[in-house]
């Protein structure tokens, strides 16, 4: 299944996805040992399959974080630091009450500290003999000590998001998180001072999925009947209206795929067509067609966002929409590799013959073989799942 493109994303596609058959310029670069004696590299092209430490199998490895030598990786009701040289807990965090669901943590300079913040669904028993009350809280680890910062309840409104919500901690702006809660029938957005600890505003009936440089993007629901839903955006500051796009989709969803950029997919009224495109946080303007793609997006954290489902995928520049290189290229010569994920440069993934890694600009893929197909990546290492032991493995970086 093909993107279609149109206007200046057509043209350069061309002469772009000529270049994936040349040599990139991304390449490791090694840096003087700073953890447990190991170089990091920026970013790097190989990892040693045979070494590797066991990260901890009550805590979710599909939703870690890498911080240099150290992974932060939910649980269930707290945060857990992992040294990635030899897989030891070096620090634990706790919910102050019993926590349903966690999502990924984020790391943010707040106050003069660098904390990793992680969010929780709760449910907080009656006093009493009362009924229990819902809540969200956000707990926070100082990333120099791996001890706890602080943590924050988040009350909600009562009678709503009783069970099964999520809460989701969609990224930290300065001083202000903004928190989103939803239960599939109902969506709240929570703006936060983590210096105050307050929240400054909050809004109904927004699925926040996307914090850009100043406006939260996300799906505002028409007609719950229908599933019919349009895309907008609120500020930061006030929690105002600061774009709606115009026309309504079907089971619209919105996810991020790039610092102020969305990936918004649905389903087109009155017909069986899905529709997906990038589009600018700030703005709403469209930056490009991607056709019924069916998949998700990646930032590269640097200057590229890679968009791939099982057959395709798609690289961008996720400031203008324009397209880089696609695979499988027009010759039809080079599949699309499964992608694992993306980082500093470089695309991470599997193909039939084994793993491989892309040049993130060019599509060009990098010789030598980089030993696994990292979900997650640091300088120092890559995450890879040990499918015979049912658990993940932090594998060093060689190259």
């Amino acid at each position: 299944m093909k993107p279609r493109l149109s206007g200046p994303a057509a043209c350069a596609a061309v002469a772009l996805v000529l270049l994936t058959g040349c040599s990139g310029s991304t390449g490791g670069g090694s840096e003087a040992p700073t953890a447990g004696g190991r170089a990091s590299y920026d970013p790097p092209t190989a990892f040693d399959r045979a070494r590797g430490v066991a990260l901890p199998p009550d805590a979710s490895a599909l939703r870690a974080v890498l911080d240099g030598s150290t992974a932060y990786l939910p649980a269930q009701g707290s945060l857990k630091a992992v040294d990635l040289t030899d897989g030891k807990v070096i620090g634990t965090v706790n919910a102050q009450h019993p926590a349903q669901f966690f999502e990924r943590p984020v790391i943010a300079e707040v106050g003069g500290a660098r904390l990793a913040i992680i969010s929780f669904s709760e449910t907080i028993p009656g006093e009493g003999g009362g009924a229990p009350r819902a809540a969200a809280e956000l707990v926070a680890m100082d990333t120099a000590t791996h001890r706890a910062a602080w943590s924050l309840p988040l009350d909600l409104p009562d009678g709503r998001f009783r069970d099964g919500k999520y809460v989701t901690l969609l990224g930290v702006r300065g001083t202000t998180a903004v928190v989103s809660v939803t239960d599939g029938a109902d969506a709240l957005l929570l703006a936060v001072d983590l210096v105050s600890r307050k929240v400054l505003w909050s809004r109904t009936g927004f699925v926040g999925a996307m914090l850009g440089d100043g406006q939260i993007v996300g799906a505002v629901e028409k007609d719950r009947a229908t599933a019919e839903r349009r895309v907008s955006a609120v500020n930061l500051g006030d929690g105002r209206d600061a774009w709606t796009e115009d026309g309504d989709g079907l089971e619209t969803t919105v996810r991020p795929a790039g610092p102020n950029t969305v990936l918004v997919q649905g389903k087109e009224k009155g017909s069986p067509k899905r529709f997906a495109r990038l589009m600018d946080a700030s703005t709403g303007r469209r930056l490009l067609d991607l056709g019924e793609f069916p998949g998700i997006c990646a930032y590269d954290g640097r200057s590229v966002t890679v968009c791939h489902d099982r057959d395709l995928v798609v690289a961008a520049d996720p400031a203008t929409g324009n397209l880089l290189w696609k695979l499988p290229d027009d010759t039809g010569t080079r599949p699309a590799p499964t992608v694992t994920t993306a980082w500093h440069g470089l695309v991470y993934g599997r193909t039939n013959t084994g793993p491989v890694t892309l040049d993130a600009a060019t599509g060009a893929q990098r010789p030598g073989d980089p030993g696994i197909a990292p979900t997650a990546v640091s300088g120092y290492a890559g995450l890879a799942e040990d499918e015979a032991r049912h658990v993940t493995m932090a594998h060093p970086a060689t190259g």
